[in-house]
């Protein structure tokens, strides 16, 4: 979907005006310089699930080499159950939704600001 900062990891970074990350090869997005091994840019729209290329640019002109940065189409969510619980947490909560999701190690549960792990069932 898009929208998504992305922190790269990387070394040799310097803040300057033509700092980019590139997605795709043609979606160049400004980038935010971190410190000399961190940037962070926000990933462009994509309205289909796939795997780019991300690369950085300092200059404009010159990339780095790329990394690969996967679109997801986010899940719907259907219903949640319990749809409440104590504010000191620990409530097991099931997460139903419509759209397909894959099972994944990375799977994430948002509550505000909190995030926990999730698990696929």
């Amino acid at each position: 979907d898009g929208g998504t900062s992305v922190l790269i990891i990387g070394a040799h970074f310097f803040d300057s005006p033509s700092l980019a990350c590139v997605f795709d090869t043609t979606n160049h997005v400004p980038g935010r310089w971190i410190s000399m091994t961190e940037i962070e840019c926000v990933s462009p729209s994509s309205h289909s699930p796939k795997i780019v290329n991300v690369t950085v640019t300092l200059n404009g002109i010159d990339e780095s080499a790329g990394l690969e940065y996967e679109y997801y189409h986010s899940p719907v969510i259907s219903h949640i159950m319990p749809s409440y619980g104590p504010s000191v947490g620990g409530t097991a909560v099931t997460v139903i939704v419509r759209s397909s999701v894959t099972p994944s190690d990375d799977l994430r549960c948002r509550f505000g600001r909190n995030e926990v792990a999730g698990t696929f069932v």
